[in-house]
């Protein structure tokens, strides 16, 4: 018998009691899903989602009597959600799909646990953990999650028309669970069924591409995407992508410890033109507005050997912020790596580890400095200021105010 019992989280006191509370009588309440499927993998548990046999107007009143918060967030679908001490628990009524149009379900519910699996989409999604910690397998999921495939549940064509995300979906678990061979049923399914990517939501596609790139090393499946013409479908302005310097960044990640960061492997990934094409993408996808902020700033800053020094990088520090600094310090060092001195490499991870510590500079003039010195306010009010800001950057910012008002001075008797 295989179990997930011996997991800590299995043991957490609201999800016992939320069990307990919809395992009575003829009711049955099992635990599915990624829960299942990383606690067998021995990766931590994020979400905990609860397939039940009971009704949805029923969960709800069976949980409106208890101190747990209660949200019927897709009743339609038969998904409540449960909401204690910040945790959350999706419970979904058993389920059959009717209708599907690549996007959306008309749904019935049933109390045929097989039938609700065979509307899932993968073999290793539909396993099942019952109040005991048994897990119960009905569509061969234990042993593709053993050998490490991903496989659609039944015809795979099928199963994408249902709902094109599912193309994205099964690279992103490929990527996350999967080993090198790819299961060929889905790859040409995937790639056959591509054009219905257009009717998906850009959020929902976004939210997918960085899932993907969250994972360890997804370098294997964004082959297998770029070469089924998936990248293109969804990027379409996009000729080219560069696995090589996404695959030397996700070197650099594990020699030098890096968290993942999914936006600074989407940004070495993409061979962006120009900045029309970021700002194009960046509204396609509805990015918000601090990713899209980032994004031009990140390509408006120019770092490179030259300004590899602490000065030149208190300079763009200032321009452009931490985030950009910290992003263009890691792809330069995962990029040249191998052509760095020793001292360039310490130089770099040193700044890396100071730069979240560093304070921006106050500007030591304003506005009303330049008035005072007979300027109406206008126009050129702000061209004298950008004027004397660029000269203190330039200085490194060590010009002081008493030096600023010396050069305003000139400038507006220059003008004159």
């Amino acid at each position: 018998m295989v179990s997930i019992v011996q997991h800590k989280w299995f043991h957490d006191s609201d999800l016992i009691n939320i069990l307990s509370l919809l395992n009575k009588g003829e009711d049955k309440s099992c635990i599915v899903g990624g829960a299942v499927r990383d606690s067998l993998m021995n990766l931590s548990v994020q979400d905990i989602d609860i397939a039940t046999t009971i009704l949805p107007d029923r969960v709800m009143r069976i949980f409106s009597k208890t101190r747990y918060k209660v949200i019927p967030t897709s009743i339609s679908y038969g998904t409540i959600k449960i909401i204690c001490r910040k945790k959350y628990f999706d419970i979904t009524t058993l389920r059959s799909d009717l209708i599907t149009d690549g996007r959306y379900a008309k749904v019935v519910f049933t109390r045929d646990w097989k039938a609700d699996s065979l509307r899932r989409d993968f073999t290793i999604n539909a396993l099942y953990a019952d109040q005991q910690g048994k897990v119960i397998d009905y569509v061969g999921g234990l042993n593709d999650l053993r050998n490490r495939t991903i496989k659609f549940i039944g015809d795979a064509h099928h199963r994408i028309l249902e709902d094109y995300l599912r193309i994205l979906r099964f690279f992103r678990f490929f990527a996350h669970y999967g080993e090198k061979n790819i299961d060929s049923d889905g790859l040409v399914a995937s790639i056959k069924a591509k054009k219905g990517l257009k009717i998906l939501s850009s959020e929902r596609i976004w939210s997918e591409i960085n899932k993907l790139l969250e994972a360890k090393n997804p370098l294997n499946a964004i082959v297998h995407m770029y070469n089924g013409g998936i990248f293109k479908e969804i990027f379409l302005d996009v000729q080219e992508i560069s696995l090589d310097q996404l695959s030397q960044v996700i070197e650099a990640e594990q020699v030098f410890e890096w968290k993942i960061d999914s936006l600074l492997r989407f940004i070495v990934l993409i061979s962006w033109q120009d900045k029309k094409s970021i700002l194009s993408m960046a509204k396609k996808f509805s990015l918000p507005r601090e990713i899209r902020y980032f994004l031009i700033s990140f390509f408006n800053c120019n770092f490179n050997q030259k300004t590899l020094s602490i000065p030149e990088i208190k300079k763009l520090f200032y321009l452009y912020g931490d985030k950009v600094m910290i992003a263009k310090l890691k792809i330069f060092l995962a990029l040249h790596y191998n052509n760095l001195t020793h001292q360039d490499t310490c130089f770099i991870l040193q700044v890396l580890s100071d730069i979240i510590h560093w304070k921006k500079p106050l500007f030591p003039l304003t506005g009303d400095d330049v008035v005072k010195y007979g300027i109406p306010p206008g126009k050129k009010v702000g061209n004298i200021l950008v004027h004397c800001k660029q000269e203190w950057i330039n200085s490194s910012f060590q010009l002081s105010q008493e030096d600023l008002h010396h050069l305003l001075r000139k400038l507006i008797a220059s003008s004159q």
